[in-house]
């Protein structure tokens, strides 16, 4: 992932960064919020999700990333109930887009394990997919 142009030392973490850290994710907080009203749910997650990166303590970010995370849950539970293979794989994908949105999402987590597919293994970030 990008730092978004912004330096700092190892170890070392200054005001003025931070500060720009915040502003920078304020800044794709609104941009977020606009393209989720214009309808780019994907774009707006996007930046989302970067926001939540740069300043992971602000209840505004955090609460449009939980909202975004709810609408892909949702998409995802109606896919689970159809029951067909394709469906599931829909609703597998689903689930993992709301984490990615909002990690903390317990049920999504849960949901996300049901719906994996068989020949899936975990292994940190990847997935090996076994024949």
């Amino acid at each position: 992932m990008t730092n978004f142009g912004i330096t700092e030392n190892p170890g070392t973490k200054s005001a003025a960064t931070t500060r720009r850290k915040k502003a920078l994710a304020a800044s794709l907080l609104a941009a977020a919020s606009s393209f989720l009203e214009a309808g780019d749910e994907e774009q707006a997650a996007d930046l989302a999700v970067r926001a939540r990166t740069l300043d992971h303590r602000n209840e505004e970010i955090l609460a449009l990333c939980r909202r975004l995370a709810d609408l892909a849950y949702r998409r995802g539970r109606a896919a689970q109930r159809e029951g067909t293979n394709s469906a599931l794989n829909r609703a597998y994908a689903e689930f993992n887009e709301a984490l990615r949105r909002y990690p903390q999402h317990s049920w999504a987590r849960r949901r996300s394990e049901e719906t994996r597919p068989a020949g899936v293994i975990r292994r940190g970030k990847r997935e090996i997919f076994l024949p």
